[in-house]
């Protein structure tokens, strides 16, 4: 069960989940629930219902720990991915906060003071977890932390955009930026060289 097959990063994780349940010999049966918590609750009752071995499942923009419990107290075998909910529930994910601290301290071992972070977010783990790297690497670095250049904003090509051209009509525009994800950073990169800004 997953959130949002229409982002690339996604759809590869899912591809490799489902070869690998393949090589063992399991079928599997692919649920999109393009972030909506009523449609997510429907897909693990119809899976409840075929009575399958598992579920893997990327949680749905606040997905509540109590729900997952419940889910869970049912016997069917849970696995989250990529995002985690503490809800008591196993998890495989990546290093999210520690991932985007390397990326802003790449940024400022070449000298960047004004590194925006565009796509910030507190509605899923990996948002909270990027934006706390950010901030952390900052405040290691003894950098401010300024509200101007840390854009909150859904994850999509047009948010990147529109991003990129309004960190640029600051008065003291970044020198670099991070982004929560790629499709974001290709937003970014496609809003600056429409400015004609070269991208290093």
């Amino acid at each position: 069960v997953v959130n949002d097959l229409t982002n690339p990063y996604f759809a590869e994780i899912v591809s490799a989940i489902q070869q690998r349940l393949t090589a063992i010999g399991l079928f599997s049966f692919l649920c999109d629930t393009g972030e909506d918590l009523q449609l997510q609750s429907s897909f693990v009752e119809k899976l409840r219902e075929h009575n399958v071995d598992g579920i893997v499942l990327c949680p749905a923009e606040r997905t509540s720990p109590d729900w997952l419990r419940d889910v869970a107290a049912t016997g069917v075998p849970l696995v989250l991915f990529s995002r985690h909910v503490e809800a008591g529930i196993d998890s495989v994910g990546a290093d999210n906060f520690g991932g985007m601290r390397l990326a802003m301290e790449h940024l400022i071992e070449r000298g960047h003071r004004r590194i925006a972070h565009v796509g910030a977010n507190n509605r899923t783990s990996t948002g909270s977890e990027r934006l706390d790297g950010y901030l952390k690497a900052l405040a290691v670095a003894r950098l401010p932390a300024e509200e101007a250049l840390i854009r909150y904003c859904m994850p999509t090509r047009d948010e990147g955009f529109k991003a990129a051209y309004d960190l640029m009509q600051l008065p003291d525009p970044p020198t670099a930026v991070v982004c929560f994800n790629d499709i974001l950073a290709f937003g970014v990169m496609l809003g600056l060289r429409a400015m004609g800004i070269q991208i290093g």
